[in-house]
């Protein structure tokens, strides 16, 4: 499979939106971006208080999963 460059790009700009869409929301929360060099998809991280809550990726330019992290009591 080889990398597609505009399929990247794609996912980043639809990344990029979710951030600003968020972040208008809650201005508490961090973001971190995840790439990989052998896939097109594009992993946001929503982080609040250094624990990170929410995993989001886009896939194929659009949002393919958003999962909620669920942390034990007390990790």
């Amino acid at each position: 499979m080889e990398f597609n460059l505009e399929m990247f790009s794609l996912n980043l700009d639809e990344a990029t939106k979710y951030i600003k869409e968020s972040k208008a929301l809650d201005v508490k929360c961090r973001y971190r971006v995840e790439t990989n060099k052998n896939s097109e998809t594009v992993k946001v991280y929503t982080i609040r208080n250094g624990k990170i809550i929410v995993v989001t990726c886009f896939k194929n330019g659009k949002l393919s999963s958003k999962k909620k992290v669920e942390r034990k009591h007390g990790v």
